[in-house]
């Protein structure tokens, strides 16, 4: 009776997992966003953002993809973010969470972005922050094409 049990259990757990597999969430798009740096902000280059957007109805809307940071005196990186975007008080609210692999391979890096756009042009700002740490960059934000992306 108790292998019957664990078997019936096991059989049931697979046949759900078919079934979320069978109805497998898609992005209806995807957004590309290219991030400055502030006026002054000496050796740091653009970050570009390649998200797909998932629009849960009621102003949620759920974004993954990429961060791509440049630099002009430090390695390029990758990492990837995930987070959501909240249209509010006449702007659109995205905050983003994102992790990419240190250099040499041996840690993960966190940091956090927090964009506020206007709803009718997705243009606006930026700060970027990395946890536990006084570095901060702020800067203008604008949409691209996602062709863009290199």
């Amino acid at each position: 009776m108790r292998f019957s049990k664990k078997l019936f259990f096991f059989l049931m757990i697979g046949i759900c997992l078919i079934s979320l597999n069978a109805h497998a969430v898609s992005a209806d798009e995807q957004i590309c966003f290219k991030l400055l740096p502030q006026p002054g902000l000496f050796g740091e280059g653009a970050i570009f953002l390649q998200l797909g957007v998932m629009n849960y109805g009621n102003s949620h809307v759920a974004l993954a993809g990429i961060a791509k940071k440049y630099s002009y005196w430090f390695n390029n990186s990758e990492g990837l973010v995930h987070g959501n975007a909240e249209i509010f008080n006449g702007n659109v609210e995205v905050s983003l969470s994102a992790t990419e692999m240190s250099s040499d391979n041996t840690a993960v890096i966190n940091y956090s972005f927090h964009l506020r756009l206007d709803m009718t042009t997705l243009s606006g700002t930026y700060i970027l922050t990395y946890p536990g740490s006084t570095l901060v960059r702020v800067g203008p934000v604008s949409v691209v094409s996602c062709s863009d992306w290199y």
